[in-house]
């Protein structure tokens, strides 16, 4: 019982029957209702990660100690699971003289790390999926956040389409990168966080209520 910290570090690479693996945060569905912790840092193509964080407001995140996708080539299916109700955190900015002010839920967090990744290429963040350069694509449900940091060193090409997230995170490396937001839903938040290097961000549509900065 209690709040969990989970690191799957992979399988052997030569137990071809393994191709499903299940983790589930919660001890009990019913009564655990801390937030857990979970880290995936490789997994061999062919083989389905399923994640169940549970009860309670989790964080699960993808990528090696090195922070980067290259080791994680099999296909991961993400439920954030429950989340305390009520519980809200804000954001405040001011784009082009305005001040935005907008609350949403705090909950279960996916954070898809690709730092130190050599490769770059493009990222597409969609309704319900995370598709990077290399490796399986990342499927998620019911989680309040999602963060997605690209490559340091080379060039991404991110493509955003109406996450199903409250709060949408973008960073991106110091070399020229390009994010472009295609649609947002609404009363969500994209936040996009350049480096160095000439970078373009390009919104063509956003949510009733949503805001980007």
């Amino acid at each position: 019982m209690g709040a969990e910290t989970i690191t799957f570090e992979g399988t052997d690479p030569a137990d071809a029957a393994l191709t499903t693996i299940n983790i589930f945060g919660g001890d009990d569905p019913a009564t655990d209702t801390d937030g857990d912790t979970i880290h995936v840092e490789t997994l061999n193509p062919g083989v389905a990660l399923n994640i169940d964080g549970g009860e309670g407001a989790d964080f699960i995140s993808l990528g090696t100690i090195g922070m980067s996708l290259d080791a994680i080539l099999g296909s991961v299916n993400v439920d954030g699971g429950n989340q305390p109700v009520g519980a809200l955190a804000a954001v405040s900015d001011t784009i082009k003289g305005v001040a935005i002010n907008v609350d949403y839920e705090s909950g279960d967090l996916l954070a898809v790390n690709d730092q130190n990744s050599a490769l770059g290429g493009a990222y597409t963040v969609g309704a319900n999926s995370i598709t990077p350069p290399i490796g399986g694509t990342i499927n998620y449900s019911n989680l309040e956040a999602l963060r997605l940091n690209t490559s340091s060193t080379a060039t991404s090409d991110v493509g955003v389409t109406s996450p199903s997230v409250e709060r949408t995170e973008i960073s991106t490396g110091d070399v020229a990168d390009m994010v472009t937001i295609h649609s947002t839903v609404a009363d969500s938040v994209v936040d996009v966080t350049t480096s160095t290097g000439e970078d373009m961000v390009n919104v063509t549509a956003t949510g009733d209520g949503s805001a980007w900065c």
